[in-house]
């Protein structure tokens, strides 16, 4: 039953690196088009791209298998174009730049330049700073009542990725107790709180389409 619980996960795990590279896109589409980042939280786009940078550099700095880590190459990437291109609408385009170059920076550090225990470190109030960003996100929705610019299809696409994640997590867990339990906590809070982002997405969206039939 573990043997083919454990085939499963890594099967899911190599499947999740090939959709990855379209989560972010409609995300990507629908701010460049509108020329507009209403309603995106900004905070809750940085902290995720911290977080995802610095589990990346753990992961690669530790070895770990690429169908465990490998979605998040792409993420990384995207969610990178998503802040800037954020920053660029509200702050302006100066300020994106100066904050691309000192994410570039960053992100030589610490995949070249920090040792693996820094790294994990790093991780725990990153992950923190990443949930708290997601609720954020949540309040900024039902404090303004819509979702803005928030894509549906990128946030139903995250949300089957992270429920993916958790099972694979999960697995490796119930094969090693001794694991990686803070991961599959983590894993588990992000799936509740993309879940109530993407019902938010829905229910927001569906009235803005009533009120404009009226």
């Amino acid at each position: 039953m573990m043997m083919s619980l454990s085939l499963l996960s890594s099967l899911l795990g190599y499947c999740l690196v090939i959709p990855s590279f379209l989560v972010q896109l409609p995300q990507i589409v629908k701010i460049w088009s509108a020329g507009s980042a209403d309603g995106i939280s900004l905070s809750s786009v940085i902290f995720d791209l911290f977080a995802l940078t610095v589990g990346g550099a753990f992961n690669w700095a530790k070895g770990h298998p690429f169908s465990a880590w490998g979605e998040l190459v792409p993420a990384i990437v995207q969610t990178a174009i998503v802040a800037g291109l954020v920053i660029r609408y509200s702050w302006g385009e100066v300020w994106a730049r100066k904050c691309a170059a000192l994410y570039v920076g960053f992100t030589v550090l610490v995949f070249w330049l920090v040792p693996v225990s820094t790294l994990w470190y790093l991780q725990l109030p990153l992950i923190g700073l990443a949930i708290q960003g997601k609720v954020l996100q949540i309040h900024q929705n039902m404090t303004a009542g819509h979702t803005g610019q928030l894509s549906q299809l990128t946030a139903v696409m995250n949300t089957g990725g992270n429920m993916i994640r958790t099972f694979t997590t999960a697995v490796i867990y119930m094969e090693d107790p001794e694991g990686d339990c803070l991961g599959l906590i983590v894993m588990s809070v992000s799936f509740i709180c993309n879940c109530v982002i993407v019902s938010q997405v829905f229910r927001y969206q569906e009235q803005a389409l009533q009120n404009k039939d009226k």
